[in-house]
């Protein structure tokens, strides 16, 4: 009975939120790289609504990230669980997907020499 308490208590202790602070809008420089590239199209999902942005012939394009409202990230015993920023871009051929990602891990990437997140989708 004791053990029970035990792990109930550090259950209920252990999980914690914090409140992040509000996302500004952001620009993303992308690089699809891909045989035609102009054959995509980029989408970007959130709570704020869904922008598109058609790829063109060079594959390069810039996408922005709408201001995001605060948002609480969830800890569980100091280990990060939750909190990501609602953003999702979506790579699209046609009607069929082909990538499907959240903006944060995309922020995360590493770019080109350029500036560029490169998306190979060859």
């Amino acid at each position: 009975m004791k053990a029970f308490a035990v792990i109930l208590l550090l259950l209920v202790q252990a999980c914690t939120y914090a409140l992040r602070p509000i996302e500004p809008e952001e620009e993303l420089d992308i690089r699809i790289v891909a045989p035609r590239p102009s054959d995509y199209l980029v989408v970007v999902k959130g709570d704020g609504g869904i922008l598109e942005h058609k790829v063109p012939e060079n594959g390069l394009l810039t996408v922005t990230i709408p201001e995001t409202p605060p948002i609480c990230d969830v800890y569980f015993i100091f280990i990060k669980i939750g909190g990501a920023r609602r953003w999702k871009l979506t790579v699209l051929e046609g009607d069929r997907r082909v990538m499907k990602i959240l903006v944060d891990k995309l922020l995360e990437m590493p770019k080109s020499e350029d500036g560029y997140v490169v998306v190979d989708l060859r």
